[in-house]
């Protein structure tokens, strides 16, 4: 999969019930995830370009997109979940 428009390898897009932001495009993205059934699995989790299409169950927690090691956008949210596929994470989320 081609770069973004801005020529970098991800974009991040945020969906509320109030609304969504605008595209956030970055090389690094991390977001909190939920523990499974056995309270493990969950916690910080960092997604690059060409990870595995995944959907994943978001916690309470930052939402933080970095260029070059440098962070360019963090804001903290409620539950949600997220899906990842061809470079474009999503994730829908309570504020």
């Amino acid at each position: 999969m081609a770069d973004n428009k801005n020529g970098l390898p991800l974009t991040l897009k945020i969906v509320t019930p109030t609304g969504a932001y605008d595209d956030i495009f970055c090389d690094s993205i991390n977001i909190t995830l939920k523990d499974g059934k056995n309270n493990k699995g969950g916690g910080s989790y960092g997604i690059h370009k060409g990870h595995t299409a995944s959907v994943f169950a978001t916690d309470k927690g930052k939402i933080t997109a970095s260029v070059s090691g440098k962070e360019i956008f963090s804001e903290e949210f409620g539950e949600g979940f997220a899906s990842f596929g061809e470079n474009i994470l999503t994730v829908m989320t309570v504020r």
